[in-house]
């Protein structure tokens, strides 16, 4: 799903994409260069929300502080509000486009891997949502564990992002029906309760054995999902 069909859009820019690799990469060079002033403005945008995930992740969001992301971002305080109203603007932000890079791994393999089963399909669609998860373990703490309570734009991007995981299960219910697989009507209401028990699932996950163990959990969220497609009411 595009960003700009998700219900927190307004918080993302068409140019906000998930950072990988060496956060060094985004570090403008000293002296006179050649990058525009939007490639300068994306990349200390981009360094902001990196540094808010990494900051609340280890302060948590309450002690966390505007000063902290400024700071660990290298940028002034002037270029901060240049991109951001304030220190709840600048994590709901971060957390919206988290959220929406991980999603978005779960839906590509939901709908592409080439396996005509819906289960090898779902599959595929947790392990890699939960390797990708276990692989970014600051920010998928800030936004799995500290954003819950945070502020009220950041459990709105959280009920935002609960019902495109709820899209995303029920196109695969749709298409393993429309494939003619033994699967049972699933309402919209169970649908997002599941989404909801499972979202509380992987962050107990999280609370007890730590981010990195997260992918030991796929074969209970696969088989949870697969008993709420085929069980008989």
């Amino acid at each position: 799903m595009p960003q700009d069909a998700l219900p927190h859009a307004g918080l993302l820019r068409a140019t906000d994409r998930f950072w990988v690799g060496d956060p060094s990469a985004d570090l403008l060079p000293s002296g006179r260069h050649v990058l525009s002033r939007e490639e300068v403005e994306v990349a200390q945008r981009r360094r902001l929300l990196r540094s808010a995930l990494e900051v609340v992740a280890e302060h948590g969001y309450a002690k966390a502080t505007l000063t902290e992301f400024v700071d660990q971002a290298a940028v002034s305080r002037r270029t901060f509000y240049e991109q951001f109203e304030n220190k709840e603007h600048c994590f709901a932000t971060a957390v919206a486009l988290y959220t929406t890079a991980a999603h978005q791994v779960l839906a590509d393999l939901v709908h592409t891997t080439p396996d005509p089963d819906w289960q090898g399909r779902l599959r595929a669609g947790v392990h890699g949502y939960l390797d990708f998860l276990a692989a970014h373990p600051a920010y998928t703490r800030a936004c799995l564990v500290c954003a819950t309570g945070a502020a009220p734009s950041v459990d709105a991007v959280i009920t935002a992002g609960r019902a495109h995981l709820g899209d995303i299960l029920s196109q695969l219910h749709e298409e393993a029906q429309a494939a003619g697989a033994a699967v049972e009507p699933v309402g919209r209401d169970l649908m997002d309760f599941a989404v909801g028990a499972l979202a509380d699932a992987v962050r107990v996950a999280v609370l007890r054995s730590g981010v990195p163990s997260l992918p030991a959990v796929a074969p209970t969220v696969v088989e949870f999902t697969t008993r709420m497609f085929t069980a008989r009411g």
